[in-house]
């Protein structure tokens, strides 16, 4: 067993896996940037190093801060959590260069599920049902045309990389269709550096329910049953049940079977959640698997009894073999559900109203420049000199204009007044509480 781990991140996830790590008498070394000095989960870390300021491409993000960090705290073990670097592959293989052990997968198991594409590939060489898309990465519009004309509207486009419904759209017609891949394409990468998307039969309504698996270096893997979050908004999980209500024991069976044979098959180790969705017929299609802990996993823990954090940690130190728990694992205790609370942002209520006018690539990159400025000058702008916000606002819409199509700019300026009143009720609404 490992008899230092360093924790790299930070909030509930960093508590969450200290706690693991004290049952198991594994000393702790917590990280944290300039903005989370003082924070709960640094208490009860047995030594801590700040990697850099509050944010977080410059601390966490920070690959040769937390390696720094790793080899002052001279541990065995590196444990990402989830977010900032857990899917980097690139830190993956720095940590095992610098021999310590990264608490996960290989690299080579993370590359090859990470992407999505040759995710779907390797699920339709090991016999688990796929919703029927593109053989590889779309590169023109006219073959994203092709394939939708032989699958039929509407389509879901999908990045290769990250998540979180990111580079993400659906496509009902040839004209949401080229300007969908656009968006998808320029959002993909934004977001993750990597522009590449492939396409999808989209499935209305479906249930998505992601199973659990958990493999060790020895080639055992056991899954511990599923997961249904169907319940989610923008493509954000809100509530996560175990077990499903909404599938059968026979389809339960048989995708978390479909679960199990996938991630043997990619030689994956530790923890992972491969996700699927069931269409109305009960017919099961996966659609990526997530090579991390996920946010939700207390919830399988609640109904297996499998303490998730523990037992990555033993595999990642090859203390035991699974085998020895998996009659133990399969056994479903109850039912269980988490909730999960969301806010709605101004900036998420402005990029849905961009989106809603069905703007190109370029045209929403020129509206977010134009829109950057205006904000800058505003703030020079003290609140006497009202004349000059009037004329800088003129001036705005005036840019905005030469950008936008005549339809464009009637919804934009609809748009812009609803959320200007909804923003002047909400101030009122509070001022009126104090």
């Amino acid at each position: 067993m490992y008899q230092r781990i360093l924790v790299a991140n930070r909030g509930e996830i960093a508590l969450r896996i200290i706690r693991a790590c004290r049952e198991l008498g594994v000393e702790t070394v917590a990280i944290f940037s300039e903005g989370d000095r003082g924070s709960r989960y640094l208490e009860l870390a047995d030594e801590t190093y700040c990697v850099g300021p509050a944010k977080a491409a410059d601390s966490y993000l920070k690959i040769a801060s937390v390696i720094s960090a790793a080899e002052v705290g001279n541990v065995q073990a590196i444990h990402p959590g989830y977010g900032f670097l857990a899917e980097n592959a690139h830190f993956n293989e720095i940590c095992r260069s610098c021999n310590i052990d990264f608490i996960g997968p290989s690299p080579a198991a993370m590359a090859k599920l990470g992407d999505k594409n040759a995710a779907r590939s390797l699920a339709r060489a090991t016999g688990v049902p796929v919703v029927p898309g593109s053989q590889g990465i779309i590169t023109t519009e006219q073959e994203a045309m092709n394939f939708a004309h032989d699958v039929g509207f509407p389509v879901l486009i999908k990045a290769v990389a990250g998540g979180g419904g990111r580079g993400m759209r659906v496509a009902s017609n040839d004209l949401s269709l080229k300007s969908a891949l656009q968006q998808a394409r320029a959002e993909a990468e934004a977001a993750f550096g990597n522009g590449d998307v492939y396409l999808e039969k989209y499935v209305e309504h479906p249930r998505h329910v992601e199973v659990q698996v958990l493999a060790d270096l020895h080639g055992n893997v056991v899954h511990l049953w599923e997961r249904d979050c169907s319940v989610q908004r923008r493509h954000q999980k809100l509530i996560e049940e175990s077990p499903s209500t909404s599938i059968t024991p026979e389809t339960r069976n048989a995708m978390c079977d479909a679960a199990r044979r996938l991630i043997q098959a990619a030689e994956y180790t530790n923890a992972a959640t491969v996700e699927f969705i069931v269409d109305k017929n009960g017919d099961y299609y996966f659609i990526e698997v997530n090579a991390r802990i996920q946010v939700e996993h207390p919830v399988t823990e609640m109904v297996t009894g499998i303490d998730l954090i523990k037992w990555q940690i033993r595999v990642a130190a090859i203390v035991i073999f699974l085998l020895g728990f998996a009659a133990g694992a399969l056994a479903l205790n109850g039912y269980k559900r988490w909730n999960r609370g969301g806010g709605d942002s101004r900036q998420h209520r402005f990029e849905r109203m961009l989106d809603s006018l069905e703007l190109n690539a370029e045209q929403k990159a020129q509206v977010h420049q134009i829109l950057g400025d205006t904000r800058q000058q505003l703030q020079s702008l003290r609140k006497e000199s009202e004349p000059r916000v009037i004329e800088l606002r003129r001036q705005t819409d005036e840019r905005l204009q030469k950008v936008l199509t005549p339809d464009q700019w009637t919804k934009f300026q609809q748009q812009r007044d609803k959320m200007r009143e909804r923003g002047r009720g909400g101030r009122e609404n509070r001022s009126g509480n104090r």
